[in-house]
């Protein structure tokens, strides 16, 4: 999954059916981003 290149204050929207219940680590794969484009997916359980 993935978008295209998005400039500065714009936003894109991803849907997608989500993992179970937990944290899940995430990093940016352009290059040279990954060292600080980086975080956490948090899926909670309803």
């Amino acid at each position: 999954m993935g978008s295209e290149m998005l400039k500065p204050g714009d936003s894109t929207t991803f849907v997608f059916k989500a993992p179970a219940a937990g944290k899940y680590s995430y990093v940016c794969t352009f290059t040279g981003h990954y060292q600080t484009m980086v975080g956490t997916l948090n899926i909670i359980a309803e």
